[in-house]
């Protein structure tokens, strides 16, 4: 037995591991140079990955840091995605190949555990073990943790935890094998690897474990007296472990340094899921008819985050199992935990085909509760692709059991139908990074040390240069704004630094329209009140007119290290007055 289960993880592993090494071949041409993920989230992750590693060998707080906000308002990490977690048990990778390389490596090995885990938990829920494999591939390889991979959404695709967790509340509430308080223990160590991880994701699961309990608890309730115990004596253990390891990381997030950030970054309103998104297929995959994606493109929400395709052969997996093998209880919650997720991910009010009706639903009373005010609906589905993976692999078990051939045809066509559905239309976005020698030669950066810097381009949610650089240089200077959730007008969320006259000039200035060179006052003030004393412009889209402007406004040229044009601003600025002509929007 031992041997065939080793046998099983080893086909498991060698299984995953080709499926995505097939989707992310392009990053290891040169894993150092290249980072699995588009827009600025990828690079976000790699920047959280590496101010981990500096923080804890120079004596710093990984979960705060003031080196992408002006002084004075520290960023609370634990409010963003930071994966601490990932940071701490990458730490050798990072500091010997770097921020990048540690997040590719992060990235392969999640996308590999995730459907592997899966499937070894389903196992104990079929009697042929490939069912089990094929309900937990669907799982670990859905469209949503495609997406989300294809957007450097490191946090969305770490989803091992959902199928440990059920196999944890199975021991713990019902088979009840073992001694309560290890269970206890061990479930307790998930939720606090969790919160460092994915702190939404906990809060969600804890919700919706905790309807899921309620239906099982009216349903089982002449039954459920001598479970309550042993239960409980779990629960307590679980909890103990969870608030020791946790504490500090709770502290930081609602009281500590930076804490006092208010709202959502994004309106969940927006990031819910769309009805017809349950059966359309979007641009994510490969058979995706263009009256299909036509639809699908309107939906509210970025492209990854309201990714919520299940398709037709797994719901019709779950109709199935619900019709006619409900008598096992393994079914029964499945299904009712598909249905249920799928209503809580369309969020307070219903979407279809892009427009918000003005109908209720559950989620604007739960959206009330503490915590989950700040979760995407949408990304609630991922408990109705555990649910479903589980239903596909109990009906695919029966069927396989069943000694009628239309049986295994049927098992044939819903697996060809899930797989075809879900394959990709495409390998993982990757990016090529490409990084100044002034960042990373220590006689240049040198100038910028220990100071803050105002690199440019401004780093935004659609690129993020400027913190590649930072990281790049080894973090030798701080930089009054960044790409991470922090403390904008009255204090509200915003996922970057608030925009102000001056930032919007620069960018706007970069897109090609005309500058105002009577800003040049207000420039030189927030320079200093930022403690500015380094102006950085390196390559971009733009560069000739950021430049142009910066020296009227400056009233001074830059030194120039190779591609990158650099103002030092120890001494006070003298502005430019607001009756001079503006300057050239290109070079002379």
């Amino acid at each position: 037995m031992r041997l065939g289960r080793a046998a099983t993880a080893i086909l498991l592993v060698a299984g995953s591991t080709a499926a995505v090494l097939a989707v992310t071949h392009a990053a290891w041409t040169d894993p150092t140079a290249t980072v699995i993920g588009g827009a600025s989230d990828g690079v976000q992750k790699a920047w959280f990955l590496g101010w981990i590693a500096f923080s804890l060998t120079h004596g710093r707080d990984p979960l705060v840091t003031g080196y992408l906000s002006i002084p004075g308002h520290p960023i609370d990490l634990m409010r963003n995605t930071e994966v601490p977690l990932w940071g701490v048990l990458m730490l050798p990778v990072t500091m010997v190949g770097g921020a990048v390389l540690s997040l590719n490596l992060v990235t392969l090995l999640t996308l590999i555990v995730g459907p592997v885990v899966t499937a070894m938990v389903f196992q104990r829920y079929v009697q042929h073990r490939p069912a089990a494999w094929v309900g937990g591939f669907a799982f670990g390889f859905c469209p949503f943790v495609f997406a989300e991979a294809d957007s450097g959404h490191l946090t969305w695709i770490s989803l091992w935890f959902l199928p440990l967790t059920l196999l944890a509340m199975d021991e713990i509430l019902v088979r009840q094998r073992y001694d309560p308080t290890r269970l206890g223990i061990a479930l307790g160590a998930l939720l606090s690897c969790e919160l460092l991880i994915n702190a939404e994701l906990l809060a969600t699961t804890v919700t919706v474990a905790a309807l899921l309990l309620v239906l099982v608890a009216g349903y089982y309730r002449r039954r459920i007296a001598g479970h309550v115990a042993f239960a409980a004596r779990a629960l307590m253990a679980s909890l103990i472990v969870w608030v020791i390891v946790c504490a500090f990381p709770l502290w930081i997030e609602f009281s500590g340094p930076g804490h006092a950030v208010h709202g959502a970054n994004a309106s969940p309103l927006l990031f819910s899921a769309d009805l017809l998104g349950f059966v359309l297929p979007t641009l994510h995959q490969l058979l995706s008819p263009s009256w299909a994606t036509s639809i699908s493109t309107h939906f509210t929400g970025d492209p990854a985050d309201t990714t919520v395709y299940l398709g037709l052969p797994l719901l019709a997996a779950v109709a199935l199992g619900w019709a006619r093998y409900r008598s096992d209880p393994w079914v029964r919650w499945s299904a009712v935990l598909t249905v249920l997720a799928l209503v809580l991910a369309l969020g307070s009010r219903l979407h279809i085909g892009g427009r918000i009706l003005d109908f209720p639903l559950p989620w604007a009373l739960l959206e009330r509760l503490p915590f989950l005010g700040l979760a995407m609906p949408s990304r609630i589905v991922v408990f109705a692709l555990l649910g479903a993976g589980l239903c596909l692999a109990i009906v695919l078990d029966r069927l396989w059991s069943d000694p009628g051939p239309l049986a295994h045809v049927g098992a044939a066509v819903f697996i060809c139908a899930a797989a075809l559905l879900f394959i990709p239309d495409s390998a993982l976005y990757v990016q090529e990074l490409s990084v100044p020698r002034f960042f990373t030669e220590a006689s240049h950066v040198a100038v910028a040390r220990g100071s803050y810097a105002a690199v440019v381009p401004v780093p935004t949610a659609n690129q993020a240069d400027a913190m590649l650089w930072q990281f790049s240089s080894g973090f030798q200077f701080r930089m009054p704004w960044g790409y991470a959730i922090q403390a904008g007008p009255a204090d509200q969320a915003r996922a970057s630094t608030a925009s102000n006259p001056v930032i919007t000039s620069l960018d706007s200035i970069a897109a090609g329209r005309r500058p105002r060179l009577t800003l040049a006052p207000k420039l030189v003030r927030d320079l200093g009140l930022w403690q500015v004393r380094t102006i950085v412009v390196g390559p971009m889209p733009g560069q000739a007119r950021v430049i142009a402007w910066l020296t009227a406004a400056l009233r001074s040229r830059p030194k120039w290290y190779g591609s990158v044009a650099l103002w030092r601003l120890s001494q006070p600025v003298e502005s430019a007055t607001p009756a001079q002509k503006d300057p050239p929007t290109a070079a002379s």
